[in-house]
């Protein structure tokens, strides 16, 4: 998330499927200067698109970017992103 521009404008939402026992300490190392950060949990199992479909509907964006744990997201993406 250091390469983004434009924290204030960007809403974080992290979904929480049960496989991180550490999550919630890992949320809070984010740090302040994100626009909002909604740690949520999701119980309904399926695999990874129900997990992604849940958080885009905890979300209160106009534009979705997921990003896994194992990803790196370039310089600027949030101003990149049109």
């Amino acid at each position: 998330f250091d390469s983004c521009r434009h924290p204030e404008r960007v809403q974080v939402v992290i979904v929480d499927a049960g496989e991180c026992t550490d999550l919630v300490e890992e949320s809070k190392k984010l740090g302040g200067g994100w626009g909002e950060i909604k740690l949520v949990t999701f119980t309904d199992g399926g695999g990874r698109g129900p997990c992604l479909n849940y958080g885009a509907s905890m979300s209160d964006g106009r534009i979705y970017t997921f990003c896994h744990s194992d990803v790196t997201l370039p310089d600027d993406w949030d101003v990149k992103i049109k």
